[in-house]
């Protein structure tokens, strides 16, 4: 391969995983679990957590269960992340990842509506499987985390109540 198509495919190589960084995030916001997991590895990790089913059952309830998160919160109601300083080693149908994350927790402690503001960075392994980009391993590190309190009177919190 002339070295001007090694670096073409490299950049789509390197494309298609952040693309999947970003899709994983985007579901995780939609709370559609099915389309997270479906960006594992069928024996895919994060943490101590393997493989598509028990991976399933932990994002399932994750926002829900309380004990299961070091979030203080009752319950998280609406999330956002963002995603930089993206780096990618490609190594042929694999590859390492590191990234920066934040996420914005919108939740509510008894009557009390919080936003938790989250840093932390993704040590990932990828793998090329049936074709595809998956994330085969997931390391995430809470780096920081703070707290503050909406402006209640927004229209916008009144959706909260409808999840």
């Amino acid at each position: 391969m002339p070295a001007s198509e090694s670096v073409v495919q490299d950049l789509v190589e390197r494309d298609a995983i952040q693309r999947l960084m970003i899709r994983y995030l985007n579901a995780n916001d939609a709370h559609d679990w099915d389309s997270v997991v479906s960006c594992f590895a069928e024996n895919g990790s994060f943490g101590s957590v393997v493989g598509r089913a028990a991976l399933r059952e932990m994002f399932g309830q994750v926002r829900k269960d309380r004990s299961a998160r070091l979030m203080p919160v009752d319950e998280v109601k609406q999330a956002m992340h963002v995603l930089s300083n993206v780096e990618i080693e490609l190594n042929g149908d694999t590859a390492k990842g590191f990234s920066v994350a934040r996420s914005y927790l919108l939740g509510r402690r008894e009557s009390e509506i919080v936003l938790l503001v989250r840093g932390f960075t993704y040590d990932d392994e990828f793998i090329k499987e049936h074709g595809e980009w998956r994330i085969s391993k997931r390391i995430h590190t809470l780096k920081w985390m703070f707290e503050t309190r909406p402006i209640q009177s927004t229209p916008e919190l009144q959706y909260l109540d409808t999840f």
